[in-house]
């Protein structure tokens, strides 16, 4: 029996051509089926190994991918974001002398037809309806110190006047902020706001 590779005389038995190094098995398979289509590798391919035969359609073999080398150290495992808690916000009622409430519980504006000036954002707008027009159009500005509300005139007409129970009335200056607690009117004008 020979070699198909380089048809080196084997001796019986034998699992790999003692010149060439190739599968005397897959010469053996390749002759009792369909012959491979094979080629052979010039000897300086192969950096002085000797030739070997090689399937023209080779089997995919899967290569893993190196592992990137890296001179610093590992970067550690990021934290856990810190669970959220929600903090209740205090909210105010501000009820109208027309009867008509609003639960609030961020900034806002009152007035006639209040308006944010140029770059202000505001949650709320309260709309007072005003036939006589002693409320200017955008009358006293409200928000939030901690759990506190306060007041603010926004150079109105008539002013602002601030009635807090058990104390003596004073009218509100404006651009100066003012805590109000719960159960304190203020005038606006021919009309009012209770805060509760």
């Amino acid at each position: 029996m020979k070699c198909d590779v380089c048809s080196n005389p084997l001796s019986e038995g034998a699992l790999f051509c003692g010149e060439c190094g190739s599968s005397v098995y897959t010469q053996e398979v390749s002759a009792r089926r369909e012959p491979l289509d094979t080629q052979v590798l010039p000897r300086f391919l192969t950096d002085g190994l000797s030739s070997v035969a090689v399937s023209a359609s080779p089997l995919p073999v899967p290569v893993p991918e190196p592992e990137p080398v890296s001179d610093s150290a590992p970067e550690p495992a990021p934290e856990p974001a810190p669970e959220r808690v929600e903090i209740p916000q205090p909210s105010f009622m501000l009820t109208l002398d027309s009867g008509e409430s609003l639960e609030v519980s961020a900034n806002g504006l009152v007035g006639r037809m209040p308006q944010p000036a140029a770059g202000e954002r505001f949650a709320h707008l309260v709309i007072v309806t005003d036939p006589s027009r002693s409320v200017s159009k955008t009358h006293l500005e409200f928000g939030f110190d901690g759990e506190q509300l306060w007041v603010l005139d926004r150079n109105s007409g008539n002013g602002s006047i601030i009635r807090e129970s058990g104390k003596i009335p004073r009218r509100a200056d404006p651009g100066r902020k003012y805590i109000v607690p719960r159960g304190t009117r203020i005038d606006m004008g021919a009309t009012h706001l209770l805060i509760d």
